[in-house]
């Protein structure tokens, strides 16, 4: 695998937006679950405000518990917490091509659905 999913874990702990967008083509597509004020479908031109609403400074905790990659991409599996709210995600970068230097898509899954709705209203 080309990209690796290091330096986007590295951006997202750091809460650097254009860091974390910067591991991504430039026709990335960001999928975020659910009917939040942060979910949809994103382009990486419209992403940003999503990004910058979740790594806002006491928004988000988010602890790694196992990270996996594969010739196509990685996943990241997290604990979440935001306020009283906890739930478990998984980020999943994908590649488009495997010898790609940066991913083409980034899916945020979640369990305990009911409290990223909550999370996030």
């Amino acid at each position: 695998m080309a990209a690796s999913v290091d330096p986007a874990l590295a951006a997202w702990d750091a809460a650097d937006v254009n860091a974390f967008l910067a591991c991504f083509t430039d026709d990335a597509r960001f999928f975020v679950p659910g009917a939040t004020r942060i979910s949809g479908d994103h382009t990486r031109s419209t992403v940003g405000p999503v990004l910058a609403t979740l790594l806002a400074p006491g928004a988000l905790v988010q602890g790694v518990i196992e990270r996996y990659t594969s010739p196509n991409g990685g996943v990241v599996l997290v604990d979440h917490a935001v306020g009283e709210h906890h739930y478990h995600a998984a980020h999943l970068f994908e590649l488009a091509d495997p010898a790609a230097e940066r991913f083409s898509f980034w899916w945020l899954f979640t369990h305990e659905h009911e409290a990223f709705e909550a999370a996030w209203a």
